[in-house]
């Protein structure tokens, strides 16, 4: 008895022997791949960067969705991009994004272009920029400003090759709502929360998310989800509103509802130049009405105007949109071109002057008017029959 319990417990050592031994080589194996892997990489990065036809461009610190980018597609290919910073010295060219930026800039050769990329808006923008050590580094810009040598946008507008028939008499009986908006960032520099309570003086707006009752899923970045899909099935316009306003700040709150095709009209805060790059998309910009009133009423003489409301919808169903990525195809394609075809920087750039610049983003005037001034040439009795008190 004594024995076999003592053969019992060599087979269970032994066997643990066996786990923990095959658990090692497990581990050795993924270890060793990875790192065969990684070296693999660095070694293609490295057979880029000798070869002296191809112009090297260093992302310096990276937003978290970019690894790499493919020149192939475009019309001057000779470039390749890295993302280790021990190319540095022997980088062509190096972008830098507006948001990690470290206190000091790095050493910088005299053949270098360095070129600043930034997302938000000027009022809520990283201001590492603008201090000294950094406002005049850099040679070119890749933004979504249109002055910028690369645009890199939330979108943009096209027309669309073949227009699609749609049911337009049932997408419109199907609207019970009349104004939509989804927001979760509710006290911003526009003041887009304001002007939404003016809104809701003579009219029903409904608020998704965050900033009001409604409820739906969790906004994850895609405007397709949906939250937004059921908006643009029940309501007749969704208020495209940005937390700041801002030179060329327009972002995928409008473009989306084109990407995705969502058979609503935009009405637009934000961007006081949108006119200047939109190339004719259908929406409704607040900075054409003298309060949230008169926008309001507008809205709902539009909304109880059948045929008014469709030929809106016909004439958006001409046009989408890019999405963000195929804006950034474009703005890399032009860097590589800039390189191959050694363009000059900017002389004497003044980032700071650029990006912050006070002419940049304006204060809002709609909002908080009297209400007798507010009255004035308004008739709200008459702005009320237009509205739809079911929705």
């Amino acid at each position: 008895m004594i024995l076999r319990s003592r053969l019992t417990r060599l087979q269970k050592n032994f066997l643990s022997l066996v786990a923990a031994t095959g658990a090692v080589f497990i581990t050795y194996e993924i270890l060793s791949n990875t790192w065969a892997n990684h070296k693999q990489g660095n070694r293609v990065e490295q057979l880029n960067f000798v070869n002296n036809q191809t112009k090297r461009i260093l992302y310096y610190n990276p937003p978290s969705w970019f690894t790499h980018f493919n020149f192939d597609q475009c019309k001057y290919s000779r470039c390749a991009t890295t993302t280790n910073k021990i190319f540095l010295t022997d980088s062509d060219a190096v972008i830098f994004q507006h948001s990690h930026l470290p206190p000091h800039p790095p050493f910088k050769s005299s053949q270098q272009k360095w070129i600043f990329t930034c997302s938000e808006s000027a009022y809520y923008g990283d201001k590492t920029c603008s201090t000294p050590q950094w406002r005049h580094r850099f040679d070119w810009i890749m933004s979504y400003r249109r002055d910028s040598d690369f645009f890199f946008g939330y979108g943009d507008i096209i027309s669309k090759e073949k227009f699609l028939e749609k049911d337009y008499d049932r997408i419109f009986n199907q609207k019970k709502g009349l104004v939509a908006w989804i927001a979760s960032h509710c006290d911003t520099q526009s003041q887009r929360e304001k002007y939404v309570a003016e809104m809701s003086e003579i009219a029903k707006v409904d608020i998704f998310g965050g900033c009001g009752s409604k409820k739906c899923e969790k906004y994850g970045g895609n405007e397709n989800d949906s939250c937004h899909s059921f908006v643009g099935q029940n309501y007749k316009f969704y208020l495209s509103f940005e937390n700041s306003l801002c030179r060329d700040y327009t972002t995928e709150k409008f473009y989306n509802i084109y990407e995705y095709d969502h058979p609503i009209i935009p009405v637009v805060m934000g961007s006081f130049t949108a006119e200047e790059y939109l190339h004719g998309a259908v929406y409704i910009d607040v900075n054409k009405f003298r309060t949230p009133l008169h926008l309001t009423r507008r809205l709902l003489a539009l909304g109880n105007d059948k045929e008014a409301y469709i030929d809106l919808l016909r004439r958006k169903d001409s046009f989408g949109a890019l999405t963000s990525q195929e804006t950034f195809k474009t703005a890399m394609c032009k860097v590589c071109e800039y390189l191959t075809l050694d363009k000059p920087g900017r002389v004497d750039f003044n980032v700071a002057e650029w990006f912050f610049g006070e002419e940049h983003c304006h204060s809002p005037k709609q909002i908080g008017i009297p209400r007798k001034k507010r009255r004035e040439n308004i008739n709200l009795e008459e702005a009320k029959k237009y509205l739809n008190q079911k929705a």
